[in-house]
């Protein structure tokens, strides 16, 4: 099988990289079918090859998405990069909208007049982390025709600000200046994995004492875990308004493979936070992992039972209203299309096929 090249890789969200792996399979169906045929390991793995290669309804299947479906994946293909092409021009077209909102607001704020300094440097301050974060390919043009700060002014500026491990003050403080009405909001929670690495923390190191991230950090002076602990995961903590418009993170922490127990008091600890800035958080919001279900069945929820049983409300403080788990549609609707690849079907209590 020398003159056969190694089977096409595919990709779970792109449906023309399964057309492509089958169409592979239905071009060289006889030639994987006399190796594997070939094979005299007695492993499970080998067995079931055997198996499927010498299932007729395979070979006829395969027949079929080569006869019908052959052209599909090459317009699939032609579409993508037909996309690109259009993606390409929308990012133009942003871009040449942004440049003109930039304009627009340097100009406004340069027609104040005399007299007007302070306030015209203070808008200026105000505008330019704006524009440098959420268009920056426009400040930079904007930068090279007109007075502005450098970048990296902006980004030593910014560094000042205190964005340790824990609560974030400073974004606190400003969600406790909103109205009454968009204090209603749910809390949103999820980990995302990080390489374990030891780094030298230049920033807030002394003379006399060297300091180190990469290790466990619950910040705000908490000490849950071992600090000499390499951190593998950051546990995001972030709030979304019901009413208003607005998202913000709250609080991170680097932990590693966080237990139930310490979730849930690090999930009590920032709901009691944010309660002193006066905000109302109605519902938590996490996906479906099992460490999850342990850790709001400690908060007081009942989640593995019968649906007349389901208790989906916990308290923290008796004095105030329960919270509501609200699981991740997006991350269950992904766990029943993995369970569904994996079984098959779905059964009842009963044995019987749930269709």
């Amino acid at each position: 099988m020398l003159d056969i090249p190694l089977p096409p890789e595919h990709i779970i969200a792109r449906w023309g990289t399964w057309l492509d792996t089958a169409l592979f399979y239905a071009n060289n169906f006889e030639k994987f079918k006399n190796v594997i045929e070939s094979l005299t390991d007695n492993a499970l793995s080998v067995e079931k090859l055997k198996q499927i290669v010498q299932d007729n309804a395979v070979k006829c299947g395969l027949a079929f998405i080569k006869l019908h479906l052959s052209e599909l994946s090459m317009n699939l293909k032609n579409l993508e990069e037909s996309n690109s092409e259009l993606l390409k021009r929308e990012k133009a077209f942003a871009l040449r909208e942004d440049v003109w909102a930039v304009k627009k607001d340097v100009s406004d704020i340069a027609s104040v007049g005399n007299g007007m300094e302070d306030v015209i440097v203070r808008k200026l301050k105000n505008l330019q982390p704006h524009y440098f974060f959420y268009f920056p390919k426009a400040y930079n043009y904007v930068w090279s025709v007109l007075s502005l700060p450098n970048p990296s002014s902006i980004r030593n500026g910014i560094s000042n600000v205190n964005a340790s491990a824990g609560f974030l003050s400073n974004v606190l403080t400003e969600i406790g200046k909103f109205s009454d009405e968009n204090m209603y909001c749910y809390l949103i929670l999820d980990s995302m994995s990080i390489k374990k690495e030891i780094h030298w923390d230049k920033a807030n190191h002394s003379r006399f004492i060297y300091l180190f991230i990469g290790y466990c950090d619950y910040g705000n002076n908490l000490s849950i875990e071992e600090c000499e602990t390499l951190a593998s995961e950051v546990l995001v903590f972030m709030l979304s308004s019901l009413k208003g418009r607005w998202k913000w993170p709250i609080g991170y922490w680097f932990v590693d493979k966080i237990k139930s127990t310490v979730l849930a008091q690090l999930i009590k600890i920032v709901i009691i936070e944010c309660q002193k800035y006066k905000m109302y958080v109605l519902s938590v919001t996490r996906d479906e992992a099992y460490a999850n279900s342990s850790t709001f069945k400690i908060l007081g929820c009942k989640l593995n039972e019968e649906f007349s049983n389901i208790k989906p409300n916990f308290s923290i403080d008796p004095t105030k209203p329960d919270l509501y788990f609200t699981p991740d549609a997006c991350h269950n609707i992904k766990l029943a299309r993995k369970t569904l690849g994996t079984f098959k079907a779905f059964k009842n209590e009963n044995g019987q096929l749930i269709e």
